[in-house]
């Protein structure tokens, strides 16, 4: 009997990693095998990289799967999940690895667990090219909850680039039918929230009160959090959010070497006063991360983004290989509402 084995090109779209993590996670999900090669074939360095590696074997820890192909810089994966799902996963990504990227292919396998399941990953927790973890846990899973995924994630330890050291815990509670997804937009007064950390050896340069100051440059009502963290490396981050009528927005700015905090977290909030202009329901971040949760969660989904992301485009090509779901994505006064609905 030939296997039954979904063929994805990991060169569609942006080509990136995104492409993997979604690819794996239904793969896990949904229990069928899937190919995936060309891997990042228009990147400087094509294939597999270490943190995508951690990502699939910790899939197929969490499965009993197994998959072929896993080395530095191969082409191509075959990922075949295993029928089981343990209760409790252990991970330890590595050096500055990102927990936010390795957690968006395990939640989407998690998306009807059948009972709670509690996840420990070491490694980066804000770093580049990634979510920080408190966007994650102050945005993406108030998101997921309106969807009826209860995700809830606490951070012991930060973790800068390029040593990581960070751990974080998430804890996932069994689904029931996954809800549809309408947000709405938030409120004209929204509350806006800050989330500053900092590594401990910057707090004589009061550098995470300097990331708030940028912050209220254009917010000058924000409430914030902040906090020094001893950790492996030296770093700061801010995550902002409005929230209000049940919807939440976020942006977040990493500190960079030779760029001032002030501007730093200045940077941030303009990229959130530019979602809030926009009058929209998902910022630009989240608008590809939820997109796997739309179509699995039948009837009729949408939201209103600002634009449609590369990442955003190329996941609606995967998850339509996967799922009877169709995307469809329109312009709406300077704006993109994004609809799935059932195939038929």
């Amino acid at each position: 009997m030939t296997e039954h084995i979904i063929h994805i090109d990991g060169s569609l779209g942006e080509g990136g990693g995104q492409v993997l993590r979604t690819a794996t996670g239904l793969s896990s999900l949904l229990k069928i095998p899937v190919r995936v090669d060309n891997i990042r074939a228009s990147r400087p360095r094509p294939g597999l990289a270490a943190q995508h590696m951690t990502g699939i074997k910790a899939l197929c820890r969490l499965t009993g799967g197994t998959a072929e192909g896993l080395s530095v810089g191969s082409e191509e994966v075959i990922f075949r999940p295993g029928g089981g799902q343990k209760a409790r996963l252990d991970i330890d990504v590595g050096t500055a690895g990102s927990v936010t990227l390795i957690l968006q292919g395990l939640l989407v396998a998690l998306a009807r667990a059948p009972g709670r399941v509690r996840l420990t990953l070491r490694g980066g927790t804000d770093v580049g090219w990634s979510p920080p973890f408190h966007y994650f846990s102050r945005v993406l899973c108030p998101l997921l909850a309106q969807m009826g995924i209860p995700v809830k994630g606490r951070l012991i330890r930060t973790g800068f680039y390029p040593k990581g050291g960070g751990e974080v815990e998430v804890a996932v509670t069994a689904p029931g039918p996954l809800q549809p997804f309408r947000p709405a937009s938030p409120p004209a007064a929204p509350a806006i929230r800050a989330f500053v950390v900092a590594s401990e050896d910057l707090r004589k340069a009061r550098v995470a009160e300097r990331l708030l100051r940028g912050a209220r440059s254009i917010f000058p009502e924000i409430k914030a959090e902040r906090e020094y963290r001893s950790c492996l490396s030296t770093g700061c981050s801010i995550v902002v959010t409005a929230s209000g009528g049940g919807a939440v927005l976020g942006a977040d700015s990493l500190g960079e070497k030779g760029t001032r905090a002030e501007e730093v977290g200045a940077r941030a909030a303009a990229r959130l006063a530019e979602e809030l202009a926009s009058d929209v329901s998902v910022d630009e971040w989240a608008s590809d991360q939820i997109l796997p949760f739309l179509a699995l969660a039948g009837g009729e989904s949408s939201f209103l983004a600002r634009t449609l992301t590369r990442h955003a485009e190329t996941n609606m090509r995967i998850i339509e290989r996967f799922l009877p779901a169709r995307f469809r994505v329109q312009e709406v006064g300077g704006k993109v509402r994004v609809s799935c609905l059932p195939k038929g």
